[in-house]
């Protein structure tokens, strides 16, 4: 994965305001794929590359799947290899500060696919890590169903339960949870927008009698 960064004027990513609570980026699950081997030398970013937007404070130590990348602003771009359409990766990015003689450190495995791209802020790492805690999102599904969360594919089935990247105490983020399912020869597609804080699990049953997958609605 390779940085496009000059000082702090990277691409910026604009998410939708959301409704509720701010979007935080998909739970960790397992790829459906192994990782792509992190690959530098790209020069421009092609629709078959992912990319990811990090910001964090100058002295922030970034790692991409174990490897030390280079930082040259508080705001940087970085691109993945070539990717096949309609597969799902995964990185995982590591952010490290040192000050005042403590260490401070957050994690984030993010799903990733071809043209896609999301955003990661390690701002003010030394302060976040004090006050976070990963959330549970549990996921119930009916036998055949496809689930997205934040718009990216997710292997799953069954009941499932993801923990979140660490969130922030006292503040709820929100997920957009999507589950599809052929039925009778017709696509019906459920979504559903769920609050995760700090420390709680909440649930998603795709197979409750209201919910459309249940009732074909």
């Amino acid at each position: 994965m390779s940085c496009h960064c000059a000082g702090c004027h990277c691409a910026v990513v604009v998410h939708p305001a959301p409704v509720v609570a701010p979007v935080h980026p998909a739970p960790v699950v397992a790829p459906v794929h192994p990782a792509p081997v992190v690959a530098p030398g790209h020069a421009a970013v092609a629709g078959t590359q992912a990319t990811v937007v990090v910001k964090a404070d100058r002295d922030v130590q970034i790692k991409v799947n174990g490897r030390v990348m280079p930082r040259r602003g508080t705001e940087e771009l970085f691109a993945s290899p070539e990717l096949p359409a309609g597969r799902t990766f995964t990185y995982k990015f590591e952010a490290e500060l040192t000050r005042d003689g403590k260490t401070f450190r957050d994690a984030k495995d993010i799903l990733v696919q071809a043209g896609r791209r999301i955003e990661l802020d390690f701002t003010g790492l030394d302060r976040r890590t004090a006050s976070a805690e990963p959330g549970q999102l549990e996921v119930v599904l009916p036998p055949g169903a496809l689930l997205t969360v934040n718009d990216v594919p997710v292997n799953a089935n069954g009941r499932q339960t993801f923990p979140t990247t660490p969130l922030e105490k006292g503040k709820p983020f929100s997920y957009t949870v999507k589950a599809e399912l052929i039925r009778d020869g017709n696509l019906v597609r459920d979504t559903r927008r769920v609050e995760v804080a700090a420390g709680k699990t909440s649930t998603v049953d795709f197979t409750a009698p209201e919910a459309a997958l249940a009732s074909g609605r």
